[in-house]
């Protein structure tokens, strides 16, 4: 199986293998996401994240998933300084949790196991400087139970994502769109092979579905993601800055 986006070696976060390895992030450390124009983005972040980024939707075997649209091209993104630097006010939690992550390992019978993994090619992996991962007493450090927070919180929100994503697709609701941007030059980009919700098609759909959105809480990140669309305008002006 492939690595997540980002991640280069995955491996189970170990106190003994682990041991004597802090964490050690100088100055501006988003550099790894200089080359990647379309970020992972959680439901539940639609709301604050979409004055600043637009949110669109990849296709997928089982189910769209959202993401944030970081840059028009690909291998390109307009939200990372040459610096590392996050230039926008909100940053995606899948970049804030980076180098961890949630796994999973076979349990008792059908059950599984999750535990906290780390991305062992991380360069910030040291043996002096930067915080413990574990304490002398073999215990998670303060730094790697923050982690563990931030992972497991989302993974459960990838969790309910995907359920919002299914019940968009469900519904139909989702159409292939060309995300067209023009510069103040009068050059233009496009985005290709993304997803968006059909305004028409939601503002048509029965009473009682749309009731169904509003229980289950989906009536917010569908607006959010309308809304976020215009923050297009920012990422090209961001290309303009950077071609002058």
């Amino acid at each position: 199986m492939s690595n997540p986006l980002f991640y280069g070696a995955v491996v189970a976060l170990d106190r003994n293998a682990h041991a004597g390895l802090r964490l050690k992030v100088e100055g501006p450390r988003f550099g790894f996401a200089r080359g990647a124009h379309l970020v992972p983005a959680l439901a539940e972040e639609f709301e604050t994240a979409s004055a600043d980024l637009p949110i669109a939707f990849l296709p997928g075997t089982k189910r769209p998933s959202p993401v944030f649209v970081a840059g028009l091209t690909p291998g390109r993104s307009l939200m990372v300084t040459e610096e590392g630097a996050w230039r926008g006010r909100y940053v995606p939690a899948y970049l804030r949790r980076y180098p961890f992550i949630i796994g999973e390992t076979a349990g008792e019978g059908d059950a599984t196991q999750a535990l906290l993994c780390i991305d062992d090619s991380f360069a910030g992996l040291h043996e002096k400087g930067g915080a413990a991962l574990f304490a002398e007493d073999g215990q998670p450090s303060q730094a790697t139970q923050e982690a563990l927070a931030l992972s497991e919180g989302y993974r459960r929100g990838a969790l309910q994502t995907d359920a919002f994503c299914d019940r968009l697709q469900e519904l139909n609701l989702l159409n292939s769109v060309t995300l067209d941007i023009k510069r103040a030059d009068g050059s233009s980009s496009s985005v290709h092979g993304l997803l968006t919700i059909d305004r028409a098609a939601f503002d048509a759909l029965p009473d009682e579905v749309f009731l169904s959105l509003r229980k289950a809480g989906y009536l917010a990140p569908i607006y959010a993601h309308f809304h976020s669309l215009g923050a297009l305008e920012q990422l090209s002006a961001r290309l303009g800055v950077e071609a002058a």
